[in-house]
């Protein structure tokens, strides 16, 4: 008797978000030590539909890079997040 064949498929999905320079802003990041492409958190939200406490959670936990503006708004570097 033969052995039954097994096959397994794995399918990986990525989400690709597409963000216009209008959103971003060039600025100098503390951490990179360089001027990077910077978003206002509730720029990221926006685009993500992702609460303000989980993206503050994340940027913890996923070491992006996060700064205040000088009105204090918070923003996170972009080249972080990839």
């Amino acid at each position: 008797m033969a052995t039954p064949k097994r096959m397994q498929i794995t399918i990986e999905t990525h989400r690709v978000f597409i963000i216009r320079r209008h959103l971003s802003s060039r600025l100098w990041c503390q951490e990179c030590r360089r001027e990077t492409e910077v978003l206002h958190l509730g720029d990221v939200q926006a685009i993500t539909g992702i609460t303000h406490q989980i993206l503050r959670d994340a940027a913890g936990t996923q070491g992006w890079h996060v700064s205040q503006d000088h009105d204090g708004s918070t923003l996170i570097c972009l080249e972080t997040m990839r």
